[in-house]
């Protein structure tokens, strides 16, 4: 027996400068809660997530149905906007109303959202939290901003640090004169933090590095605009940092862009994209990197000048800052997304409102390839020694989008 292996290889590429498409995300399904706006999620280790809206909580199991919801403070200033799943169950992280203020807010649950403690937070004016994070000693970071004065609008960015029991284990200010605040706060690789937010001296989105106690390393003062603000920022894998905001363009009328900004780990600038154009106000609230090395950006973009309604917007780039797609949704009046997680490669769940729900939709990148049919000419194939054959290649584009591959069979 004498056996052949025969190797056709056919290389066809198709090169298009046809109009750049647009195949946003493919929804796999859509949940909505009737509480208000939802700021955070997570998912959980079951395959659930883990939501922090306004005055509540929101735990739901793989498919977005709510297990329960659970409810603490009460309006207008109680907002959840951190939230993260402990090994028996859930901290929760924002700002709510003191005995005399507004404070920097704990609440600690179990399993089933029960409240087991609370901690508040600040100074002996109002504090309010945006962003927390997990530290690696078991306690919180959180940060948000500090009123100066009962009469003053004047405001720095407050730092707290907590144990893993809600105790202050120290707390810090950053900015200058002005109105200066942060939107976001991580832990670090090197055991400090990196912040991000608005400093309304320089009316520019503020980078802030710090060591482990708070205390600045170096800062980044970036889109210089009033408009221009920071509102998350995220370590990459090579130990940079990735921001993202939106920037105002001066002209008639203004707009705002998308702003994506990746910076080395000293806060050196690699690159900067914008994403959007007039007459749209374009606004993110949250960026993650993928597990490829890419960025997706979540928030929302409306066409205030033309009345248009605001929709949720996200936008996908590759790991340059090069946009890969975006995608509007929902198209209802008042709809944001405010936060994004990722799941799984090529699986995301985002969370935001509208029209005063808010709302839960897990998603997946779509995957478009052309078919490729491969006939033989002759048939049956019989092959002489020293002969020959031949197939004739079809190539369908299934879509409505112009696509380029390089295709091999």
């Amino acid at each position: 027996m004498i056996n052949c292996r025969i190797l056709l290889i056919v290389s066809i590429v198709f090169l298009t400068a046809l109009a750049e498409a647009t195949l946003g995300q493919d929804t796999l399904w859509v949940q909505t809660y009737n509480i208000g706006r939802v700021y955070d999620v997570h998912n959980t280790e079951d395959g659930g997530f883990i939501l922090g809206c306004d005055m509540s909580f929101i735990r739901t199991d793989s498919m977005g149905n709510a297990l329960w919801i659970s409810t603490f403070g009460g309006e207008p200033f109680h907002r959840y906007y951190s939230i993260f799943e402990l090994d028996d169950g859930y901290m929760g992280a924002g700002c709510g109303t003191g005995p005399s203020s507004r404070d920097f807010l704990l609440v600690r649950m179990n399993e089933s959202g029960d409240s087991l403690w609370s901690s508040t937070f600040g100074t002996q004016h109002d504090d309010y939290a945006y962003s927390a994070d997990k530290t690696d000693d078991g306690g919180y970071i959180l940060a948000g901003k500090t009123y100066a004065s009962e009469y003053d609008d004047a405001t720095d960015i407050l730092v707290v640090k907590t144990d893993s029991l809600g105790g202050t284990l120290w707390s810090n200010t950053h900015g200058t004169f002005g109105t200066d605040y942060a939107n976001s706060i991580k832990q670090t690789s090197d055991g400090g933090y990196i912040i991000t937010g608005y400093r309304s001296n320089a009316e520019a989105g503020y980078l802030i590095k710090t060591d482990e106690y708070g205390e600045e390393e170096w800062y980044v003062l970036e889109m210089e605009g009033p408009g221009s603000i920071f509102y998350s920022v995220k370590q990459t894998m090579d130990g940079g940092y990735i921001a993202a905001g939106n920037k105002e363009i001066w002209g008639y009328p203004s707009y705002f862009v998308y702003y994506l900004t990746k910076y080395d780990s000293l806060g050196n600038k690699q690159w900067e994209r914008q994403f959007g154009d007039a007459p749209y106000w374009n606004q993110s609230r949250d960026v993650l990197q993928t597990v490829d090395g890419g960025y997706l950006i979540v928030g929302r973009k409306i066409d205030y000048h033309g009345g248009g309604n605001p929709a949720g917007f996200m936008l996908r780039t590759d790991s340059d800052g090069n946009e890969l797609w975006s995608s509007i949704y929902p198209t209802e009046e008042g709809s944001w997304l405010f936060a994004v997680a990722q799941i799984a490669e090529n699986v995301y769940v985002a969370s935001g409102t509208f029209d005063g729900y808010c709302w839960l939709m897990k998603f997946q990148e779509p995957s478009y390839c052309c078919e490729v049919d491969m006939i033989p000419d002759d048939d049956p194939i019989v092959v002489q020694p020293g002969g020959s054959f031949g197939y004739t290649g079809t190539l369908i584009n299934s879509t409505e989008e112009s696509l380029a591959f390089d295709v091999w069979v």
